[in-house]
């Protein structure tokens, strides 16, 4: 059998145990009815107006220099290009970009010459042009005139050959069939040449409308 004190000690040990359970669960009881203390209230401090500097307000009449980086873009630009080519003999210092000019200002001269010489050669084109128109007129009336002269031998030929074909036609031997023939060969080559008489005329008239409009 084991001893009566141990025994009696170990349930002592339970017993204490017990009653610090029960003290340790009626105590936490106690704090959740009795709900947790508010914490301690303190009046915050009373805090006076800043302190600043004040001062009049006195007018300022110096300009104010403010340095900034960028780029200048003009509110409208206009490009103007030469018409004519050429060397530059002088330039408007406000023939520049970003600069304002008015109407009528001389912007850039450029050097006349190459031009002037060129003037020069088309007044002496045009003249030779008059000198040769003149000469058309010339020859315009020659061949006029020559025409004029191609139509009175084509008539004549054609009554020579009008009339010896009558006298044919009559049988009594007045005229030979060779001798029609030959008069024929004349008003054909009368005629021919007439043609080109006045094919000559056309021509010169062509001419003088390209030299007119050169």
């Amino acid at each position: 059998m084991e001893d009566e004190g141990s025994i009696l000690a170990k349930i002592m040990r339970v017993v204490t145990t017990l009653i610090i359970l029960t003290v340790g669960v009626g105590g936490l009881a106690v704090m959740m009815v009795m709900g947790k203390p508010a914490p301690p209230t303190a009046k915050p401090e009373a805090i006076g107006a800043p302190l600043v500097a004040t001062a009049r307000v006195a007018e300022q009449r110096d300009h104010l220099d403010i340095s900034v980086d960028g780029v200048v873009v003009p509110f409208r630009e206009i490009a103007v290009a030469a018409e004519v080519g050429g060397q530059i003999l002088q330039k408007a210092d406000v023939c520049e970009a970003g600069k304002y000019v008015r109407k009528g200002t001389l912007l850039i001269k450029i050097d006349p010459r190459d031009y002037e010489y060129e003037a020069r050669r088309l007044e002496k084109e045009l003249e030779q042009a008059v000198v040769k128109l003149r000469e058309l007129d010339v020859e315009e009336k020659n061949a006029t005139e020559l025409i004029s002269l191609a139509q009175d031998s084509l008539a004549l030929q054609k009554k020579e050959v009008t009339r010896l074909e009558q006298l044919a036609k009559q049988g009594k031997n007045y005229v030979t069939e060779s001798a029609i023939d030959g008069e024929r060969r004349n008003e054909l080559t009368a005629r021919n040449a007439l043609v080109t008489l006045e094919n000559q005329l056309r021509t010169l008239q062509a001419r003088r409308d390209g030299l007119t409009a050169a």
